[in-house]
């Protein structure tokens, strides 16, 4: 493991542990969610498109300037009827 990481995982897990109000025994319980977090991230920062849901600023669906579209429908409001 390299110095950096078990740097952030001792850091990571002395967080947790007075996140958890500093129980006593649960330093190997610390370590290991500690070193899956530091993990965890590292994968996130080498391959961003990893992470769940849609990217930001995805496309929308349907044409919301038309009529039609914002009432359900398909295609383009039909034209009103001329009396005649």
């Amino acid at each position: 493991m390299e110095d950096g990481n078990h740097e952030r995982i001792a850091q990571r897990a002395h967080d947790i542990w007075e996140r958890e109000g500093r129980p006593e025994g649960k330093h190997d319980e610390h370590w290991q969610r500690a070193a899956n977090e530091v993990k965890a991230e590292e994968i996130s920062e080498a391959d961003p498109s990893s992470e769940n849901g849609p990217p930001p600023g995805g496309p929308i669906a349907g044409n919301l300037d038309d009529p039609a579209e914002r009432a359900g429908g398909k295609g383009s409001a039909p034209s009103p009827r001329r009396k005649g």
